[in-house]
């Protein structure tokens, strides 16, 4: 399970999956700044997640990621007759 220490390496590789997609060359149309730029904006949503949490719809999901601290915020419905999903936060 990745932690707040792998963060950088975390966002690097995040932003260079998202490097080629169209949509960020859309909004990052500058070809020069598009890799710092699309690792700065997709690596805050990473950070976002890493500390506060995640969803999970699997109930073994949901076990393993008790086992290893993390605690239930909300439980929500996503769609009719779906499973509900769990947003968690480790603590």
């Amino acid at each position: 399970m990745a932690d707040l220490h792998e963060l950088d390496q975390i966002r690097g590789v995040v932003g260079r999956a998202f490097l080629a997609d169209p949509l960020s060359a859309w909004i990052f149309p500058d070809a020069m700044t598009r890799p710092s730029s699309v690792t700065a904006f997709f690596g805050g949503l990473v950070e976002d997640g890493l500390s506060i949490g995640l969803e999970t719809t699997n109930p073994r999901n949901h076990s393993f990621y008790r086992s290893v601290g993390f605690t239930d915020v909300e439980t929500f419905e996503v769609a009719d007759g779906a499973p509900p999903a769990t947003a968690m936060r480790l603590d």
